[in-house]
């Protein structure tokens, strides 16, 4: 067995804050897929599929904030005093940018869902629509860099989480 997936059981059986970081870094890389594949469809201009892979990553991350209040209520936070500082500190940089990727995604979103966006045939002027595109792909590209720097950081600090089980 791959020293990965031994790493991984024995959180599953000694550590459920370790089995919950798991799981939440399989729906971020999940979430970061789905945006990616957003993004080549958009560049296809398959609006459709481009809008499906956003919305879907979104609710993604929605479950993902739902999941954290019922984690917090029931194993609670967890004791960064015993960590190494680099820990910490990637752990801040990540919450720093999990908070960029939340508030760009949520402009992009509201960008897409205002009428210049959702309705092209809008009787709105083309400059309006031409700033709302640009805004949203402003904020679209921003939410997307950070979702990926903030799994890169969440594979750091989750590799400390299984080096302290050892």
């Amino acid at each position: 067995m791959p020293a990965v997936l031994r790493y991984a059981a024995r959180a599953m059986d000694f550590d459920p804050k370790v089995a919950y970081w798991t799981a939440a870094f399989a729906n971020m890389l999940a979430a970061v897929t789905l945006a990616v594949i957003g993004v080549r469809r958009i560049q296809r201009a398959e609006v459709a599929g481009h809008r499906h892979m956003m919305k879907t990553a979104a609710l993604l991350v929605l479950l993902f904030v739902l999941s954290y209040g019922v984690k917090l209520a029931l194993l609670g936070r967890e004791a960064l005093q015993l960590w190494e500082p680099r820990f910490v500190n990637v752990l801040r940089f990540h919450e720093l940018c999990v908070a960029t990727m939340v508030l760009a995604g949520s402009r992009a979103l509201y960008l897409a869902t205002t009428r210049h966006l959702a309705d092209p045939a809008a009787p709105e002027n083309a400059a309006a629509r031409a700033r709302s595109a640009r805004s949203h792909r402003r904020a679209g590209w921003t939410a997307l860099v950070a979702s990926g720097l903030g799994a890169v950081t969440a594979g750091y600090v989750l590799y400390g989480m299984y080096a302290r089980l050892s």
